[in-house]
């Protein structure tokens, strides 16, 4: 099939899913991305926001910037992977409920951090 179908990339993706599991997280984000680029290979870029496989790999980032604290990152992530579930399944759909609860959480972690960045400055 080589190494641009998308059969290939969604295997691409798995890999990128038990990387994060196994704590390599380096190898995560690079099958990830590779994921990715690839989706928008086969399907033109213009699609991937509407390509299932390709959302559930942005999901799979978002998470991994996640574990990593890289909270803009994931926040841009789980951003894009809405936006997209919402557009192909609903607003409604379980999906994109989870993703709004991610985004949610991320809003109050960033809260709390610029919070003790202020507070910090105070005890100076």
């Amino acid at each position: 099939m080589g190494p641009e179908h998308t059969s290939t990339l969604s295997t691409v993706n798995n890999l990128g899913n038990l990387y994060k599991s196994l704590g390599r997280l380096d190898d995560a984000e690079e099958m990830y991305r590779r994921a990715l680029q690839g989706y928008e290979k086969a399907i033109k870029p213009e699609n991937v926001p509407t390509y299932l496989p390709a959302l559930t790999t942005m999901w799979g980032f978002a998470s991994l910037c996640d574990c990593q604290h890289r909270v803009e990152d994931a926040r841009a992530w789980y951003s894009k992977a809405l936006s997209g579930y919402e557009n192909v399944v609903g607003t409604d759909h379980p999906k994109c409920e989870m993703l709004r609860s991610r985004l949610a959480a991320l809003s109050i972690v960033m809260r709390g951090e610029s919070c003790l960045r202020e507070g910090d400055e105070e005890l100076d």
